[in-house]
């Protein structure tokens, strides 16, 4: 497998958001542009439930009110939808491991992609109305240039938060994406969103403002697009030096990619398993669990995966098209004819495990360097086994790499008495 040097940062980073957009994260069809245009205006119709809610109430009306409470909806759900993104895809880490040498950095880009995409429709539709009406005191040029500070800033706040989101969804420190919008319901409540700076006591703001640094960029973002006022930067400018300095050393020192402890068995604790590594054709006993030093490990593809297809995924996992071409071929080679349907053009989370499991396999017997498969044939069927050692044996001599299996005993009886045709 071919990927770019790791110690070439900008190569890499490029090939994956080369790649990260090519996922269609949402169909080309129909239902996925429903599905973007109630993304794009369904805070519209937050703005103007909240509103009537404070005319009615509280007597707190006007139109610079309710533009300043859309652009507030508007930031606050950019934020929102990544971090909901880093939860519900956390298991594409596993993924990535295996191929890629940053598989957290990969995984917040694809997590940030679609947000950042309704954010941009959101904001760049705000911005027009604005500026083809003319109401507001900001000026064009000072609402895209300090709108586009703004914008920096919560890109990258809102990287941090992914890498965070992900290293605790990863270590199982939350089950569920409820803690998320708990948090952003109370950031809801403390920030200039719902009310404004001029509706509370001079004392009162100061307090928000000081202890709530997302009060300083909804008030920055304000200042850019409605009052044609220059943004605070006693504060933000800081905020972005921090998230860089904790991002980069976080990367550097692999606090994000790090790999948390791993349960032992995906199944049942009472299954027995067996280890056999492939050595001249033949499937023989290795006491040794453990991958070992130069083998890489493959362990089954749970939990939920983006919305892209089997040829995307691989397209994005091997930058060598030598190694995709191998990697496809093996798992149509797996895939039985009463599964035909099945196929790579197909998105993933329609994926059975079964099927995730076969496409891992062809991805990890793709890979050049040796390769350990923990648990990824306790799904397969006794009839499955016969073309998996066909492909195994095939493609561990091409490439002259070793192969580990480890797997139920009646999986690995299936593999000894396996004859390669």
């Amino acid at each position: 497998m071919t990927t770019p040097n790791p110690s070439n940062g900008p190569l890499y980073l490029f090939h994956v958001m080369r790649a990260a957009a090519s996922f269609r994260i949402v169909p080309f069809t129909w239902r996925g542009t429903v599905l973007l245009f109630i993304s794009v205006f369904d805070v519209l119709l937050y703005a103007v439930a909240i509103s009537i809610v404070l005319s009615t109430i509280f007597s707190l009306q006007g139109l610079d009110r309710f533009v300043l409470l859309l652009l507030g909806l508007i930031v606050m759900r950019w934020s929102l939808g990544c971090a909901v993104q880093a939860s519900r895809l956390s298991a594409f880490v596993d993924v990535c491991r295996p191929f890629l040498p940053y598989p957290v950095l990969s995984t917040a880009i694809i997590a940030m992609g679609y947000p950042t995409v309704v954010f941009a429709l959101s904001w760049g539709l705000m911005v027009g109305v604005l500026l083809v009406t003319g109401i507001g005191d900001a000026s064009p040029g000072h609402i895209l240039l300090w709108g586009a500070f703004a914008a920096g800033v919560q890109a990258s706040w809102n990287f941090l938060l992914v890498l965070s989101v992900i290293y605790a969804r990863t270590r199982r420190w939350f089950v569920s994406e409820m803690p998320i919008f708990f948090g952003f319901a109370l950031l809801l409540i403390l920030s200039p969103v719902v009310f404004q700076f001029r509706d509370l006591t001079f004392a009162a703001s100061r307090i928000l403002s000081s202890f709530n640094p997302v009060s300083h960029l909804i008030a920055a973002y304000h200042t850019a697009l409605w009052y044609g006022q220059l943004p605070s930067i006693q504060v933000l400018p800081w905020t972005v030096l921090f998230v860089i300095v904790v991002s980069y050393a976080g990367l550097r020192t692999g606090l994000w990619s790090r790999k948390p402890e791993l349960p032992a068995s995906f199944g049942r604790t009472e299954t027995t398993r067996e280890t056999l590594a492939l050595r001249s054709g033949l499937w023989l006993h290795d006491h040794d669990a453990s991958p070992g030093e130069g083998l890489t490990r493959f362990r089954p593809w749970r939990g939920e995966l983006p919305w892209m297809t089997g040829r995307e995924l691989l397209a994005f996992l091997f930058h060598d098209p030598i190694d995709k071409a191998r990697a496809i071929r093996i798992f149509t080679g797996l895939s039985p004819r009463d599964q035909e349907d099945v196929t790579l053009d197909l998105p993933l989370p329609v994926f059975p495990d079964r099927i995730r499991d076969r496409l891992c396999c062809a991805a990890a017997l793709a890979t050049p360097g040796g390769v350990f498969l923990d648990q990824l044939l306790d799904l397969m069927e006794p009839e499955d086994i016969h073309e998996i050692n066909r492909a195994a044996q095939n493609q561990r001599a091409d490439l002259n790499a070793e192969l580990k299996v480890r797997a139920r005993a009646d999986i690995t009886q299936h593999l000894i008495r396996a004859r390669r045709l």
